[in-house]
């Protein structure tokens, strides 16, 4: 049973080290036009929608493969269809702004882009 996990584990690595070392040139690359959204000082049910744009700037076609809130308080929407290259596509969020207090919640892209997991960010605070 042990030379099977250690089997397991090497070929894990093996793949992370073969993904992260050797980059494809024509591999598509995920470009944010801004990885945080600032909500400010909002009111306590205020519409906690935002857009997030970008731009892919690699070759081959862009795959999103799952967005993931960090919480439940949390709704994505993000396109399905691969984008081409040199075009662009938004990731939709919503905070629900039931809660008073600071807003720091994370937003994981997790896509066929070289660049690997892209992690969005929204703040701000909310008031009573």
């Amino acid at each position: 049973m042990r030379n099977i996990v250690i089997v397991v584990f090497t070929l894990i690595s093996w793949g992370f080290v073969a993904q992260t070392t050797f980059s494809d040139p024509f591999a598509p690359i995920i470009k944010f036009d801004n990885e945080t959204y600032d909500f400010g000082s909002i009111k306590k049910g205020a519409d906690g929608s935002c857009e997030f744009k970008f731009k892919n700037e690699g070759q081959d076609p862009l795959i999103i493969d799952r967005v993931e809130p960090g919480c439940a308080c949390v709704v994505t929407k993000w396109p399905k269809r691969p984008i081409r290259k040199g075009r662009t596509g938004k990731i939709k969020v919503k905070y629900y702004t039931e809660r008073v207090g600071p807003i720091d919640k994370y937003v994981t892209i997790r896509s066929n882009s070289q660049t690997g997991p892209i992690i969005l960010k929204l703040k701000g605070n909310i008031g009573g």
